[in-house]
This record gives C-alpha cells, structure tokens and sequence, in this order.
C-alpha cells in the first residue's frame, strides 16, 4: 500500500502517494522494445509509486530537464524484466532510463553496490534479478551477475550475513561482468528510537496519525506542519527538517540535498539515506558520493 503524506496548513491536506523502491539498473531507451513513456509530472507523484498502484512489478523512470528549476517527468509499467542486454553504466547519460521495482515486490532486499569478485563457489542461473531475491529470501545478501558475453545468461549467488566476499573490493560499474549486490537492509535501531519518540509527541497532542511524525513546514506559520512518515520520506529521512517551534532532538536529513547526488539517486530506507547514483565528477564510495581527484 502507497503511504500518505498530510500536509496541515490552517485546513488544507494534501495527500501524496509514495512508496519505497529497489533499483534494478541503468538502461538505454531500447529496452522499452515498442513501450511508451507517459508523461507523469503533472501528477506530482513518482513513477514507482504509479507503477505500484497499478499493481506492475518494473517502474521505468527518466527526468528530462525543461531549465535550471524544472524538469518532465516520463513513466512506464510493466510487469516484464528489463533485457540485460541495454544496460548502461550511467542512467544519467542518453536519456537512460532508470528501472525500479518496488521494495514490497522485491523482497524486502534493497540494492547495496555493485561489485568485481570471483566467488568461491558456482551460483543459479535465474531468469531476473526478482527472481534471484525470491531465492536469497531466506538469507541476507543476495548477488545478481548478467553474463560478459551474454548478459541473458544471469546467475544468482546467496550470502549469509556474515558471508560479503566483496568487502575490500573496489566499487564497479553496474554492467554485464559486475555482481549486483542486494541485501535485506536492517532496520536501523538509531531510526527506530527516533521514530518512536516522534510517534509519541505527535499522538500526545493529536497532530499526526500513528506512524507519522509531525514537521514543520519552512516558510510557513509556526503551527503549520506537514504529517509524513520520517522512514521513508526522502526531505525528512529519520526525523524532522524542519522542526516545530520549541521542538529538538529529532533532526533529519534531507536526501536531495546531499553533495552529488543525482535527483534519482537516493532513497530513504528505515530512517537512512541510500546512495545509488552521483553526479558527473562524483564516484560512489560508501554510501556517498566523493568528489573525484
């Protein structure tokens, strides 16, 4: 279910749909093969949240920018895996489309890094990425590779907790040759304590609905608040942006603006900011994106 966003200002809410996704990968446009984008932006929600509501399991999503404040939004659904074959390293050149699925049809797993490693052992051949979640459901990393030669051959690896074969390794393009890492991201317990103190304070005095926490809105009155979910709302990732007045000790990060990031390139997870994709001059690194040298 897509959650709600309730926007308090004197009597006005605004309701706006999203839900939390798993990146898949960059692709070029050819991997619509006869699809449609559908320009979404004037619904103000997000491609993976339509998709969701649509009940397709693959959102594909590209942003055109218009000018330096706005840009189009683009949108296709379908309940069909991407073809390999149009991956791209970067869903910021071209035109790249970038494919989701979202976090409910994925398994739980979340889209960790991407990585070069021999394993020690063979995996299974699957026919997607979905399917090798299904399989790793059970265990708490999964590696997907598409095939050098053959990016239709995929083959699956699954990873106890404490089994990370990539640890010490450098980052790698997300391409045929590079595993695709997922695992199931824990829930934070930092996250957790700070969402149930906001839960707290905001049922006390009736402002939010169980589950959301109260925030304050910048450039509005002092009573006026926003009811948002703080685990997963990306401008409030982990507690408020803005707080209330005489309100403290829970300050959140807004995603968008971290250093590098592209507008597509970040989710909030848990209370935490995920990384999956920087600017131009900008590499991933540990969750972040560092300016190259």
């Amino acid at each position: 279910m897509s959650r709600l966003r309730l926007i308090h200002i004197g009597v006005i809410i605004i309701c706006l749909p999203k839900v939390l996704s798993n990146y898949v990968g960059c692709f070029s446009r050819e991997v619509l093969e006869g699809g449609q984008l559908e320009d979404i932006t004037a619904t103000g929600i997000d491609c993976q949240a339509i998709c969701y509501n649509q009940d397709k399991l693959y959102s594909y999503g590209y942003q055109e920018s218009v000018n330096q404040a706005s840009y189009k939004s683009w949108c296709f659904c379908t309940d069909q895996a991407p073809d390999p074959n149009y991956l791209v390293a970067d869903c910021n050149v071209d035109n790249g489309l970038t494919v989701i699925v979202p976090y409910q049809f994925a398994y739980h797993f979340v889209w960790y890094n991407c990585h070069s490693f021999i394993p020690s052992t063979p995996g299974t051949v699957v026919n997607s990425a979905r399917d090798c979640w299904a399989l790793c459901n059970p265990y708490s990393w999964a590696g997907v590779v598409y095939d050098q030669i053959d990016p239709d051959i995929i083959t699956c690896r699954c990873y106890q907790y404490d089994d990370h074969p990539w640890y010490g390794t450098p980052a790698a393009e997300c391409l045929p040759g590079s595993w695709f890492i997922y695992n199931h991201y824990p829930q934070p317990s930092g996250a957790v304590r700070r969402r149930v103190r906001a839960s707290q304070m905001a049922l006390s005095d009736g402002r939010c609905p169980t589950g959301l926490t109260a925030c304050g809105i910048p450039g509005a009155t002092e009573d006026s608040y926003e009811c948002i979910d703080t685990k997963l709302e990306l401008e409030h990732c982990g507690g408020w942006a803005h707080a209330l007045a005489l309100e403290s000790g829970n300050t959140g990060v807004n995603c968008t603006a971290l250093e590098g990031v592209t507008q597509n390139g970040v989710t909030c997870l848990a209370g935490e900011c995920l990384i999956f994709a920087c600017q131009e001059g900008y590499s991933l690194f540990n969750n972040g994106c560092i300016p190259d040298s």
